[in-house]
């Protein structure tokens, strides 16, 4: 059942084998905006990815439902987003990076995420103002309604979860050339740059951990002391 909603601009997909014109309209975009709705926070406690809302640049925000989609259409999904060179644009990526790793989707480059971008623009003189919320009144003068966040995205999905779910997807692009403007001014472009290379990196050691040398380790807390 693919349900087009024209009021958020959105089309809900709940299988692939009618939507070969929309995966192709994902890999040749320019500009690709994606999110997550998960039953919690942490993929490796037990919370389970929902929604994967995926809003190229020009389209309707795409909403994959994840609990219906078999594993077979989850890796042709992954496949379009690994193959597609455009730019992916996430809110605090390392989130949801994470439960589509868990998924099988690996996006392996080409990340921005508004979040960072919003915290070198700060650059340390606040300790608040970086949230989705708080970017959009910001640069979009939008006042998001985060009511629908901590909603039950286990069960049925309403009409007003697939509206959050798509206007928070389909304001990323516009707040990503806003930054990128706000980055140029204030010559910080190649920093927000290099905190986007570290994301991908980041999530996998959340997820997988990391060698230490425990050795080495203690001596330096020792110098640290």
């Amino acid at each position: 059942m693919n349900l087009y909603d024209t009021a958020c601009k959105s089309v809900y997909v709940d299988n692939l084998s009618q939507t070969a014109s929309y995966l192709l309209i994902i890999e040749q975009a320019q500009l690709l905006a994606i999110d997550t709705e998960t039953t919690g926070l942490e993929p490796l406690q037990g919370a389970k990815l929902r929604l994967l809302q995926i809003a190229p640049l020009g389209a309707p925000a795409f909403i994959f439902d994840f609990f219906t989609l078999n594993n077979t259409e989850k890796a042709i999904l992954g496949k379009v987003l690994q193959n597609s060179s455009s730019v992916k644009i996430f809110h605090n990526a390392k989130f949801d990076l994470k439960f589509l790793h868990v998924n099988g989707i690996e996006i392996s480059k080409n990340i921005f995420d508004t979040m960072l971008a919003e915290l070198v623009i700060l650059s340390g003189s606040a300790k608040t103002g970086y949230s989705l919320q708080d970017i959009a009144a910001k640069y979009l003068g939008i006042e998001l309604d985060k009511t629908s966040q901590k909603s039950d995205w286990s069960g049925r999905i309403s009409t007003q979860q697939l509206k959050y779910a798509a206007t928070d997807v389909s304001i990323l692009p516009r707040i990503y050339k806003a930054q990128q403007e706000e980055l140029e001014r204030l010559h910080l472009y190649d920093t927000a740059m290099l905190e986007n290379q570290v994301v991908i990196p980041t999530y996998k050691m959340e997820l997988h951990g990391m060698y230490m040398n425990n050795t080495a380790v203690l001596s330096l807390l020792i110098d640290l002391e």
